[in-house]
């Protein structure tokens, strides 16, 4: 019985504390579970916002996401504008 507490213990130790997808991107929790499209666009928007107040290395993590969930969804006007904003990162560095 007392294995048994240990290990349902243990397991929701590694269950609690593993991060969502949303805590490992730039995404705020909110879109966790939002469509892909969302996401997609999302990041995109916070890509082009960060350029602008010139925080550069986090603009091209957003558009780095962006832009292998555009190619995870197969989205060919998505995948664009993303690539897009990676090359206006390399363009402003």
């Amino acid at each position: 019985m007392k294995r048994l507490m240990l290990f349902i213990v243990g397991c929701l130790c590694g269950v609690l504390s593993r991060p969502t997808y949303a805590q490992t991107t730039l995404l705020p929790d909110s879109l966790a579970q939002a469509p892909d499209t969302v996401r997609s666009w999302t990041l995109r928007q916070l890509g082009d916002s960060l350029i602008r107040v010139g925080q550069l290395n986090t603009a091209k993590q957003a558009f780095e996401e962006a832009f292998a969930l555009s190619k995870r969804i197969n989205k060919p006007n998505d995948l664009g504008t993303s690539y897009r904003g990676l090359v206006l990162v390399q363009f402003n560095y």
